[in-house]
Order: structure tokens, then sequence, then C-alpha cells
């Protein structure tokens, strides 16, 4: 004879097992963006994603130009000595409640001839890979004043 499982919460039971209504919350199905409900409703969720953003934005970090040579621009003495990244702190955050809460994070480069002139953070919702079946990725979709914008792989840092 198999164990049942039940939740009971002093006013309802539920059959976790062999009823729809026990998963159907936990598994998400039939909602649409329900972890960013969930992390936009449920304080312990929110506080979580909130302590691994600042632990990540505050790890130490240095740049180096060449081969393991002299630091070029470090954390601590952050200056933005590479032109196209004033707060990377901020950026680092992004990144990480992007990759906790929506499992991507897209970061996409606005160029210029002589190269990267910023690195711009994307909301992963707002965000579209294209894939073509044969050549796999090759660009991303995003509204942009109504209209939809084609960006291609080169310009775009996804994680």
């Amino acid at each position: 004879m198999a164990n049942k499982l039940t939740l009971f919460d002093g006013v309802k039971s539920v059959d976790l097992w062999n009823g729809d209504e026990g998963w159907t919350i936990l598994s998400g199905e039939g909602t649409e963006n329900n972890v960013m409900d969930y992390y936009k409703f449920i304080p312990t969720l929110y506080r979580a994603v909130q302590l691994r953003m600042y632990s990540v934005a505050t790890m130490p970090f240095r740049l180096t130009k060449g081969n393991g040579a002299k630091d070029y621009d470090t954390s601590s003495d952050w200056q933005n000595k590479i032109g196209f990244l004033p707060n990377p702190f901020i950026l680092l955050e992004l990144i990480e409640a992007s990759l906790v809460v929506a499992g991507r994070a897209y970061l996409f480069r606005d160029r210029s001839a002589a190269g990267t002139k910023k690195l711009t953070y994307h909301l992963p919702s707002s965000v579209t890979p294209v894939i073509d079946p044969v050549n796999g990725l090759h660009a991303f979709k995003r509204p942009v004043n109504g209209m939809e914008r084609i960006i291609g792989v080169e310009d775009s840092d996804y994680y």
C-alpha cells in the first residue's frame, strides 16, 4: 500500500500525490512569470535575492591588461579606465537578480567605430532569442518604442 501524503493548513486538507491542487501552485503550471510574482510578493524570497545581489556586487575583482600583468583597474578603487562601465557594482547586482529570478540575463553593447561605448542591461522578459533550426542562436528581438529591434549575437552578452 502506498503512503498518502496530505497537507493540512488548519482549514483544508489536500492530497499532495493524487490531486492537482497540491502541485499546481508549486509547479507553476498555467501561470506566466510566476517566479517574478513570487519575488514581488514573498518577503523571504525577495530578501534572499537581495542578499545574493549585494553579495555578488561586493565581491572584489580586478582587471588586468595583458597576461596577468599589473592591475589595470580594481573594485576597491574603481576608476572606469575602460570607459564603458561607470558602475560595475549595479550591473553585477542586476545580472545576479536576473539569473536567480528569470534564469537568464542580457547585456547589449552600444558600439562605435572605436569600440564599445557602453553595456546596457535589459530585462529578460523584454528579450526574445531568435533561433534558427540549422544555425542555432543568431539574434535577439526586443521591442523599442513600439517597434521590434533585432540585435545580433555579436552585440550581446547573454548568460
